[in-house]
């Protein structure tokens, strides 16, 4: 009898990590997604500060000129 519901047990645990396989899948790719989104933010943002540390320079410069 213990034989069985250790075997039942192992059925029932294969059978849920194949759903929950697929499930992980979906959420690494959602993930992966959302890394780049993020990622090209960062790179916009860094992109705009560099723009808007020209612009200050140039301020800068002309208000000493």
């Amino acid at each position: 009898m213990l034989v069985g519901i250790g075997f039942l047990t192992l059925v029932i645990g294969s059978v849920a990590q194949r759903f929950i396989a697929v499930e992980v899948e979906e959420v690494e790719e959602e993930l992966a997604k959302e890394v780049e989104s993020v990622e090209d933010a960062l790179h916009e943002i860094r992109e705009v500060m560099s723009r808007l540390q020209r612009l200050e320079t140039a301020v800068q410069r002309l208000g000493q000129g």
